[in-house]
């Protein structure tokens, strides 16, 4: 034992000086070498996962397929412009009518400008002329409304989906056509979110709207979902590796649509769903709910603003009404309107989000109204003679 303590005790205690004394400056001076190397060693694993972060965001991005990626940057420096009037003030911009000069080789970048007016602008001449001829038909808005859908349904299916939050009449901008028509535009994205939503796969997607016509008693919307479904298989069974994986995906059952962190009361409480009232998770049934309001006022030639607010406009009336939604209230159906009519308006502003029927779904179901014809070229139902559309608060 003595031996080996003495063995121990002759081990050098580091780095000696010509007197064999030990060196302290040198023995700390490696020390802060080696937490040096340590903290450089950690400064670059910080680097490299910044690095992965950076790409897979890019990867991301890349993966995007709305308007808002195709259109690309949009940006127009002030000095390009020659501001002639303001057209306009909004919650989140100013619009102004201007001259834009293009730069040399370059075009200019300008969005559309849609002279129609809005949607709510027509309801409100209706309410005006609650005992005259309204200046639309149940003809016209039956297109209108399924002009909308459509828009809806292309945002919710892009990639990532995109959730509007603020679905209402003044947001959505009529555009006058060549031909004297009249195409309905989504506008005012100022709210709106990009959410990544898992693939369900084809197969479920389409069962679950098939369910839903079975359940309405739409045989002919169910035989051409099914010929659809099998078109889609021959297509993915053909197309190869990456379409053997999604075949896969079309025979497994995919989750439930998940649900999101969004910020809560965002929007306008008369279009407001009860969960973002409510401040729960939501997903994109938000903007069918609001969806819903939407056909109830093109229909009912009323906008609810204008009738539980009245003329005095009270502070928090429009909040006290949303909560009032929120714990199940709904505006009375009018008894002329079709059943279909009736039974979709239903089925969008169900409390409960997972049992509001998809756009695609809405999309069919009003397909299938303009098919069977439901309201006559001319039809004026709901202007007058009906009895109003109040509801009492």
């Amino acid at each position: 034992m003595q031996s080996a303590f003495a063995a121990e005790s002759q081990k050098p205690l580091g780095p000696r000086d010509s007197a064999g004394e030990v060196d302290l400056t040198r023995t700390t001076s490696l020390s802060r070498h080696g937490s040096m190397e340590r903290s450089q060693s950690l400064e670059r694993a910080r680097w490299r996962n910044a690095i992965t972060r950076v790409s897979r965001a890019n990867s991301f991005s890349r993966s995007f397929k709305t308007l808002r990626d195709m259109t690309g940057e949009s940006y127009v420096p002030p000095e390009r412009l020659k501001f002639i009037k303001q057209l306009g003030t909004g919650a989140f911009a100013t619009v102004h009518l201007a001259e834009l000069s293009p730069e040399s080789g370059e075009g200019p970048k300008t969005k559309e400008f849609l002279d129609g007016g809005t949607l709510k602008k027509k309801v409100l001449a209706a309410m005006m002329a609650v005992r005259g001829k309204p200046p639309y038909s149940n003809a016209q808005a039956l297109k209108w409304v399924f002009q909308v859908a459509e828009g809806l349904n292309y945002l919710h299916t892009a990639h990532p989906c995109v959730i509007h939050r603020d679905l209402k009449l003044e947001n959505i901008v009529c555009k006058k056509l060549p031909n004297g028509e009249e195409q309905m535009c989504l506008c005012d994205f100022g709210l709106s979110v990009l959410v990544r939503v898992r693939e369900r796969g084809v197969k479920s997607r389409l069962e679950d709207s098939a369910r839903e016509y079975n359940a309405a008693g739409d045989t002919s919307s169910v035989r051409q979902l099914s010929e659809e479904l099998s078109a889609r298989l021959l297509e993915y069974s053909l197309s190869g590796g990456r379409g053997r994986r999604s075949l896969r995906s079309l025979n497994s059952k995919g989750p439930e649509a998940p649900t999101f962190n969004l910020t809560g009361k965002t929007g306008s409480f008369f279009y407001m769903a009860p969960e973002t009232v409510l401040c729960q998770p939501s997903n994109e049934k938000v903007d069918v709910f609001a969806f819903a309001i939407v056909m109830f006022e093109v229909f009912s030639y009323t906008m609810t603003s204008a009738i539980v607010c009245g003329p005095t406009q009270a502070p928090h009336t429009a909040e006290v009404y949303a909560l009032k939604v929120a714990r199940g209230y709904r505006r009375p159906l009018l008894e002329h309107w079709p059943e279909a009519l009736q039974h979709l308006i239903e089925d969008c502003w169900a409390e409960q989000p997972s049992k509001r029927p998809s756009m695609a779904a809405c999309v069919q179901r009003l397909k299938e109204m303009q098919a069977h014809d439901f309201f006559a070229p001319g039809s004026q139902q709901g202007a007058s003679g009906q009895g109003c559309a109040c509801s009492i608060m």
